[in-house]
């Protein structure tokens, strides 16, 4: 959770160096939790979504329970991330939203997710 704050709020040559331990470049599949907290400086978020990499399909899948409200995240997300994994088409990125069961309970709570 704390890598995906750090990839939304670092650029440039610090976001290389948190990533590049991870050694993304060598991941068939990258999966992080996207939270909607866009502060720099304050911890926390109140809705949750998950981002994944396929290097496979060359793809970014975002899977949200709340009608695509992490959308804006996980795109910001994604651009940090594109030159990290090697990404074929550095240009632009497409973060396809993923059919996702959608919570109807009026609360921020996803009782399950199943893939």
């Amino acid at each position: 959770v704390d890598v995906t704050q750090l990839i939304k709020v670092c650029s440039g040559d610090e976001l290389g160096l948190i990533l590049e331990p991870l050694q993304l470049k060598e991941k068939l599949l990258v999966v992080l939790t996207v939270n909607d907290n866009e502060s720099k400086t304050v911890a926390g978020g109140s809705h949750w979504s998950l981002l994944v990499y396929h290097r496979h399909g060359n793809s970014f899948h975002h899977y949200d329970s709340f009608h695509s409200s992490n959308a804006r995240s996980a795109k910001i997300c994604a651009l940090k991330l594109k030159s990290h994994l090697e990404v074929e088409d550095r240009e632009y990125v497409v973060v396809m939203e993923m059919e996702t069961p959608q919570q109807t309970n009026g609360q921020l709570l996803c009782k399950y997710f199943k893939y």
